[in-house]
């Protein structure tokens, strides 16, 4: 039997009981923080630029020279905290989107916990400073270079700054405590589930456990955004708002809950199909009956949204998403609006830096990542009519973008076979990666006792929505490190706990 583990949370649910991860017996003691201390004990290429006191911990930022991989020399800035008292264990978190920053994402409540329980924690910006407002958006730094395979910043976003910042900061943590590391674990969502899944398939040394949340692990997810962008902006009647999204959430809902289950439980939503159809606005509509129907233009934009993009011959692109929760899963600003309320220009799109979220990183990739003229428009047929990609324009898109995508899941496997943890999570109410691409990429590892799939009902991208508040899933990795005995469940954390820490 597959260990493709489901999420129930519920008052006859399995409780796991967590074993953290032991701090080492070692006297509290105020752990000593300048610059010049760390840049003594610094690998070559990592240059110290701050060391501050933070509660119970240093927290130092600096840069690192990274290099080699078929690029040129890049640059790379972390942040790190070493504990006044340390656990032996390391922790890298992930960045969201485009990278650019260094402001985590992550599960939150495994932040506190690396907190709590004494990790030297670590995130690096992925080799690249972003100088626009929503920098997980900007996508500047991948433009090519003219004879030259990749730029530097490209590789760094794709792998190399990951793999050498936690390889630098992991030998620093050594060096100051003068003490082995035990554990060394990356967690993260999003672009952090990507950044911990290529980790895991190209450098299966670095980490024996990786939290991998809605993996981003293909650029894939932009061929499946674009049908859903041109039937949104095919006519003005076609856009979604959020009274529409509730609409379709109750119709869907109603359509697909079994017969005697809460109202208030979350639904798993796989098998859930709902015959769109029947929302439709039969010929002329007054206002009140409006809110109990949709325009068919809103329906083609609804049903672009939830079905499969595929190639001329049928092959499987992007799977479409999940109905259920659009609206309780900023799935408007996402997907639908724009989140500063623009008005579209033209059929050829929105101005530069709006649109929906997903419509922005549509754009980014299309403007800076595949090569050719950045300024010409990405919404034409000739790279998705009704969400079919021609077999040229996905060869063309592929080949740009395969340095920041997982290609073959099976590279996976040896970082499995070799005693690495995976623990993968997806919201099952996810509007920004749908949930079905992390659930094919499970199938297509392969049954290991070492990787588990969570799939969270009504969760939207990386926590919220009608799924739980929050989620121990640090706790659940620790104690599967410790005991070999894989999770069965994951539980809400004891918040009052982690939170009392300083």
């Amino acid at each position: 039997m597959r260990q493709k583990e489901f999420l129930l949370l519920s008052a006859a649910g399995f409780v796991m009981t967590t074993l953290s991860f032991s701090l080492l017996s070692l006297p509290a003691f105020a752990t000593p923080c300048s610059p010049a201390l760390f840049q003594k004990i610094a690998p070559k290429g990592l240059h110290v630029l701050s060391a501050n006191r933070a509660r119970d911990r240093c927290e130092i930022e600096g840069t690192l020279l990274t290099s080699g991989q078929g690029a040129a020399q890049g640059e790379a800035r972390f942040r790190a905290h070493f504990p006044d008292q340390w656990n032996a264990a390391f922790i890298m978190f992930g960045v969201g989107g485009f990278g650019g920053t260094l402001t985590p994402s992550a599960n939150p409540a495994d932040m506190q916990r690396a907190d709590h329980e004494g990790y030297v924690t670590a995130i690096t910006d992925t080799g690249h400073l972003s100088t626009q407002p929503v920098p997980a958006v900007d996508g500047s730094f991948a433009t090519p270079q003219r004879g030259t395979e990749a730029t530097a910043a490209r590789v760094d976003y794709a792998w190399r700054a990951t793999h050498q910042v936690a390889i630098a900061l992991k030998s620093m943590s050594s060096s100051f405590y003068q003490k082995p590391i035990q554990h060394a674990i990356f967690d993260g969502c999003s672009n952090g589930g990507r950044q911990g899944l290529l980790e895991a398939a190209r450098f299966p040394q670095d980490f024996d456990g990786i939290i991998a949340g809605a993996p981003f692990f293909t650029l894939r997810l932009m061929l499946g955004d674009l049908k859903v962008q041109q039937a949104s902006l095919r006519a003005p009647g076609a856009q979604l708002n959020a009274q529409d999204l509730s609409l379709a959430d109750s119709f869907a809902l109603h359509e697909c809950r079994p017969p005697g289950q809460a109202e208030k439980e979350a639904l798993d939503t796989r098998s859930c199909h709902p015959h769109w159809a029947k929302l439709a606005c039969k010929g002329e509509t007054s206002t009140k009956e409006a809110r109990t129907c949709l325009p068919s233009a809103k329906i083609d934009t609804l049903q672009a949204f939830f079905t499969d993009t595929l190639d001329p011959h049928g092959a499987l692109v992007y799977p479409g998403f999940l109905p259920g929760y659009l609206a309780v899963t900023h799935a408007l600003e996402l997907q639908f609006a724009d989140p500063q309320a623009t008005p579209a220009i033209s059929s050829q799109g929105w101005s530069l830096h709006h649109g929906p979220i997903e419509y922005q990183f549509d754009e980014q990739v299309f403007r800076f990542f595949i090569p050719g003229d950045p300024e010409r428009p990405f919404l034409s047929p000739a790279w998705s009519s009704q969400g079919v990609v021609p077999s040229g324009s996905l060869a063309a898109y592929d080949e740009a973008t395969a340095d920041a995508t997982l290609q073959d899941p099976a590279t996976v496997r040896y970082y499995l076979a070799h005693g690495g943890h995976l623990l993968l999570y997806h919201g099952l109410g996810d509007p920004a990666i749908s949930p079905r691409s992390t659930m094919a990429l499970y199938d297509a590892v392969g049954a290991s006792d070492h990787m588990r799939l969570f799939l969270i009902p009504g969760m939207g991208h990386c926590g919220g929505g009608a799924g739980p508040r929050s989620l121990d899933i640090l706790g659940s990795l620790e104690s599967w490190m410790t005991s070999e005995r894989a999770p069965k469940a994951l539980t809400e954390p004891d918040t009052a706990s982690i939170a009392a820490s300083p």
